[in-house]
C-alpha cells in the first residue's frame, strides 16, 4: 500500500470517527438529554428542600420590635389574657393545615387566652370564618409583613404572657406538616411556668429577601 493510500485510509477513518463521536451521534445527544434532565432535576429539588423540608428563621422572643407590635396588637382587648398570635400565609399549605386545626370547632380554645390571626394575602372566606371563632383578625400584605411584623416567615405562632412579655415565638410542629400541633401544650406549659424550646418553623418564606435565598434560581 503506498503512503498516499496509508494517509487517505487513517484520514478516512478519523473522519468516520468524528462524525460518530459521543457528542454528534444520537448516543451523545441522549447522554446530553439525560444530563440537562438531571440537573433539571436536582434544582427543582433543591427548592423542594429549601421551601418544604427546611426550617425557616423565627424573630427571637427577646426582640422588642415583635414585643412592640404584639403589644400595639392587644390594645385594651383581653387585659389580664394571654395573647396568642398565629401568623399565617395564605399561599403556604402548613399555614392553611394549621388555620383548620385553629378553626376546627370540635377543638375549643384555651380559656383565659385573646387570640388574633395575621392573615398574609386577602382571603375573605378564612377572614369571615376566623372572626366567627372569636378570632381577631389582621390582614397584611406579603411585602409589608416583615416591615409590620417583623417576621419573615409563616405559619409562626407567638405568645406574650398579661404582661405583653413574649414567652414564645416559633413554629408548632415537631416536624414539617407533623400531626401534632403544640399551641395549646406550649401555652399550657408557659402557664405553669414549665421550660418551653421553641419548635421549628417549618413553613414558606414570605419576605422577598427569604424568598430569593430559598430559591435562588426563581422556579417556585
Amino acid at each position: 500500500m503506498s503512503v498516499a493510500q496509508t494517509a487517505r485510509g487513517a484520514a478516512a477513518r478519523g473522519q468516520g470517527r468524528f462524525d460518530q463521536g459521543p457528542d454528534r451521534g444520537p448516543g451523545g445527544v441522549s447522554r446530553s438529554l439525560i444530563a440537562a434532565w438531571g440537573l433539571g432535576m436536582a434544582l427543582i429539588s433543591a427548592g423542594l428542600l429549601a421551601k418544604h423540608l427546611v426550617a425557616l428563621p423565627a424573630p427571637a422572643a427577646g426582640d422588642p420590635a415583635l414585643a412592640a407590635v404584639v403589644a400595639q396588637t392587644r390594645g385594651i382587648r383581653g387585659i389580664g389574657d394571654w395573647l396568642g398570635v398565629h401568623v399565617l400565609y395564605g399561599e403556604c399549605p402548613c399555614s392553611r393545615k394549621i388555620a383548620e386545626v385553629l378553626l376546627d370547632p370540635a377543638r375549643p380554645r384555651p380559656g383565659g387566652l385573646t387570640e388574633t390571626m395575621v392573615l398574609v394575602g386577602a382571603d375573605p372566606e378564612l377572614e369571615a370564618r376566623a372572626a366567627a371563632a372569636g378570632f381577631a383578625v389582621e390582614v397584611v400584605a406579603a411585602d409589608q409583613l416583615e416591615a409590620r411584623w417583623k417576621v419573615q416567615a409563616a405559619p409562626l405562632l407567638v405568645l406574650a404572657d398579661p404582661t405583653d412579655r413574649l414567652r414564645y415565638v416559633g413554629g408548632y410542629t415537631a416536624r414539617k406538616q407533623g400531626p401534632d400541633v403544640q399551641d395549646i401544650e406550649l401555652l399550657a406549659r408557659l402557664q405553669a411556668d414549665a421550660p418551653v424550646e421553641p419548635l421549628p418553623l417549618f413553613g414558606c418564606a414570605v419576605s422577598q429577601a427569604l424568598r430569593a435565598a430559598a430559591d435562588p434560581v426563581g422556579l417556585f
